[in-house]
Parts: structure tokens; C-alpha cells; sequence
């Protein structure tokens, strides 16, 4: 039988192993590496927003082709 842990907490993993060890079970080890995300955090925090009619129309009546 095989079962996949992953866990990041090196305390956690520690124990873990200890554990299974003194159960006489055999345990591989795999360090992967972290991936990394795409799309770096940026903050906005101290950007201005201006809503100038947030519920207005998106756009004028007469722009409309259906009413047309």
C-alpha cells in the first residue's frame, strides 16, 4: 500500500515520521520543490478609486441598437 502526505510544518513532518517509524513501517522521502505563483502580490493600499456614478448606466439610451 502506498499513501502520499504533504504538509510544509517540518515539526509536523518530524513527528509524523517518528511515528511510523517506531510502527515499523518505512517511509520515503520527497523534497519538492516550492511553485512558484505567477502573478506577484501587489497591494492597493494607497491607490485613489473614483466612482463617479457607480449605479448609473453602463452606457447612454440613445447608444442602445435594440431600441433603436
Amino acid at each position: 500500500m502506498e499513501a502520499i502526505i504533504r504538509t510544509s510544518d517540518k515539526n509536523l513532518f518530524d513527528s509524523l515520521l517518528l511515528f511510523l517509524k517506531s510502527l515499523h513501517i518505512t517511509v520515503e522521502s520527497r523534497e519538492r520543490k516550492p511553485i512558484k505563483k505567477a502573478i506577484p502580490k501587489r497591494s492597493l493600499k494607497g491607490s485613489v478609486l473614483k466612482y463617479e456614478n457607480p449605479f448609473g448606466p453602463a452606457t447612454d439610451l440613445v447608444d442602445w441598437e435594440t431600441l433603436k
